[in-house]
């Protein structure tokens, strides 16, 4: 039974306010989005999550490593065609940003906290020398 006027419209202001009050979407990006088709739009979201939690490595080198390689991924997938696109996002999204918030778990919980640089108030301090009374 296809859906009449009336619920296509009803359906379509749901989604609006469900959009415009989301917590995962700031109006600026839905002015953005609004503005794309609807897997661009699931891209770029899919993108930053990825790029955000490639950010909570606490290693640089891993940090970087990963924010480069997912910006370069995301270049060579949008010069792929729309159903190459789409069956990246049905099938290897969520995969790859699950298996990339488990190694950034992983990764602090290893952590190691010592400090790579010495702050020199910390080098220097010596203490004060003791009183000759």
């Amino acid at each position: 039974m296809p859906p009449t006027q009336q619920q296509e419209y009803l359906h379509a202001v749901a989604l609006r306010y469900f959009f415009f009050f989301s917590p995962f979407f700031s109006r600026l990006e839905l002015y953005f989005l609004s503005s794309m088709s609807a897997t661009q739009a699931a891209l770029a979201k899919v993108r930053s999550r990825m790029i955000k939690t490639a950010r909570g490595f606490h290693d640089y080198n891993f940090r970087t490593y990963f924010v480069n390689h997912i910006k370069d991924d995301f270049t060579a997938l949008a010069a792929k065609s729309t159903e190459e696109q789409k069956a990246f996002l049905a099938k290897d999204a969520r995969k790859q940003l699950k298996e990339m918030q488990r190694m950034v778990l992983v990764s602090r919980l290893y952590a190691d906290n010592r400090k790579v640089f010495v702050d020199r108030n910390e080098k220097d301090a010596s203490p004060p020398p003791a009183s000759k009374e």
